[in-house]
């Protein structure tokens, strides 16, 4: 081999392997990328809550919001995406409350006002330490919580949604795992061996017993239609299925259209076998 092209070789390779260490180093930079404290409350929105700050089993501080609702029969836990922060999301927490659920909002760590940084698993401890409250000093059983995951937040609410007797999980535009995500974003690059927090939605929903709703639409330019597809597979019987038609992945889910709201106030009362919504 000619010394030029044994040194072009050489550059080609060792820059190859300096980005793989690059993302095996800061991956997480790519996953998760947290918002500053809220800059408003549902009082705000004249909305009653109470202000929590829940420690996890592994020694962090999560913030939270626990919105009332009038006359709640149920409770929602909401584990938003990989952006932002609570504040964010209180257009969906309007929704719910009008469905005579409880809302429980909160921070990821290294989110808003929460402790620590974000990584798996303590994105589960976090959820965790909100269910322990709400089915604690809150008061609801487990049987009357539903699991609400909004993307990256999808993986976090199957796995609560896995461990525990809940009602019911939703799932909105979520991905089936990082990894799978990260192979078709950059196929040129070894993902799967290089990720260190896989998230597997798939793998945790797979484990659920609880009725399962998967929504998703097929125009999201970040996380393509066909994982909803393999998520909707692995929850067999207890999985069924809306398309949010004509939606991008930040278009507001289900609360963009008054039939996806009316379909998961169905999917809801059905859940906790009893009305709970006015729609």
């Amino acid at each position: 081999m000619r010394p030029v092209i044994r040194k072009m070789l050489t550059i080609v390779v060792g820059g190859y392997l300096g980005v793989c260490l690059l993302l095996y180093l800061f991956q997480r930079r790519l996953i998760y990328f947290p918002g500053p404290p809220p800059e408003t409350t549902p009082a705000s929105a004249f909305l009653k809550f109470e202000d929590l700050r829940l420690p996890t089993q592994d020694g962090e501080t999560i913030h939270a919001w626990h919105i009332r609702s009038e006359k709640a029969r149920g409770a929602v836990i909401e584990s938003h995406g990989n952006a932002g922060n609570m504040g964010q999301r209180l257009f969906r927490a309007r929704v719910f409350l009008a469905m005579g659920l409880d809302v429980f909002l909160y921070d990821y760590r290294g989110y808003g006002n929460s402790s620590g940084s974000p990584a798996e698993p303590g994105l589960f401890h976090d959820a965790q330490a909100v269910f322990e409250h709400a089915t604690g000093a809150a008061g609801f059983a487990p049987e009357q919580i539903i699991c609400f995951g909004e993307s990256l937040g999808g993986s976090v609410a199957a796995d609560l949604a896995g461990k525990q007797p809940v009602a019911a999980l939703i799932l909105e535009s979520s991905f089936t795992s990082v990894p799978d995500l990260g192979a078709e974003l950059y196929p040129w690059l070894p993902v799967r061996l290089l990720s260190r927090d896989r998230l597997s939605t798939l793998e945790r929903v797979a484990e659920v017993n609880s009725p399962i709703l998967i929504m998703h639409g097929k125009l999201d330019e970040v996380i393509p239609f066909a994982h909803s597809q393999r998520l909707l597979k692995a929850g067999g019987a207890r999985a069924e299925f809306f398309e949010l038609e004509g939606l991008y992945h930040n278009d507001g889910g289900f609360t963009a259209r008054v039939e996806g709201v009316a379909f998961v106030a169905d999917f809801v009362e059905r859940a906790l076998g009893a009305r709970t919504s006015d729609y």
